[in-house]
């Protein structure tokens, strides 16, 4: 990195003192071949960038299926057409964090979170921090910006299976007007995470996507029983999950029947 943007790198001057010992040289002399090798490692990264930005606008541009896309080894631009097969409730994800001084109100860091918005904060409440203008670390206040999204299942047009589906994520206007089995081009960056941020979860790729194009309205699309189970199958899943979720939040928050107390995680 200091190579590329024309910084000294840490250890050249101790490289020189190495090559002028070994060669018999004036150390003038081994400082000039440091400064070659350097500029040729600063033309190498800078090759190597221009190289990885080509790859990414043509893979962005270029029309991937949902079988290709999440087997990309790679993190990145990804164009995916298909057909929606699925979709949950919409739910605010964190956009933007920003942590201040909780006595100066001093704005100590502000982080962006727009291209990939999260599930959870990495920032734990009461989290102390160094204020500049108070000369020490300090208790925070943290604010968080929220955006609309909305997951969805996508998968191929011409199926083989019902295994092979592809999580996307819209964001903002764009999750207003989606319908179950709508034709869409979904545009943005593929990575590959841990879904809701839980450590328990498996690795996935997960598409943020960036704009969606939807099939002209013109064309009909007619949904065939087999359209109907699958999404009557996956609405069903998705019912059955949060009520497991609210079912556990309700015995957390009634009282022990033995003693009378609340009841205690270990």
């Amino acid at each position: 990195m200091k190579a590329n943007s024309g910084e000294p790198i840490i250890g050249g001057p101790t490289l020189a003192d190495l090559i002028s010992a070994i060669k018999g040289c004036e150390l003038e002399e081994a400082h000039e071949m440091m400064s070659h090798i350097q500029s040729f490692w600063r033309i190498d990264i800078q090759r190597q960038q221009r190289r990885k930005r080509k790859q990414e606008y043509n893979r962005g541009s270029k029309l991937i299926s949902v079988s290709e896309a999440i087997r990309l080894t790679e993190e990145g631009p990804a164009n995916v057409p298909g057909k929606i097969v699925g979709m949950n409730a919409v739910q605010h994800m964190i956009s933007q964090i920003d942590i201040q001084c909780g006595e100066c109100s001093n704005t100590l860091l502000t982080s962006n979170h727009r291209s990939k918005p999260l599930w959870r904060s990495p920032i734990k409440n009461y989290s102390k921090y160094y204020c500049s203008r108070c000369d020490r670390e300090i208790a925070t206040n943290i604010d968080y910006e929220y955006i609309p999204s909305l997951e969805i299942q996508v998968q191929d047009l011409e199926k083989s299976d019902n295994i092979e589906q592809l999580t996307a994520i819209v964001f903002g206007q764009h999750t207003e007007g989606i319908q179950f089995n709508d034709i869409v081009s979904l545009k943005g960056n593929l990575h590959v995470v841990r879904k809701y941020d839980n450590p328990r979860n498996r690795l996935q790729p997960i598409l943020f996507v960036e704009s969606i194009e939807k099939q002209s309205k013109d064309e009909e699309i007619k949904n065939t029983e087999e359209d109907i189970q699958e999404f009557k199958q996956f609405a069903l899943k998705f019912r059955e999950d949060d009520n497991e979720e609210k079912d556990a939040s309700t015995l957390m928050s009634q009282p022990s029947q033995k003693q009378g107390y609340p009841n205690k995680l270990f």
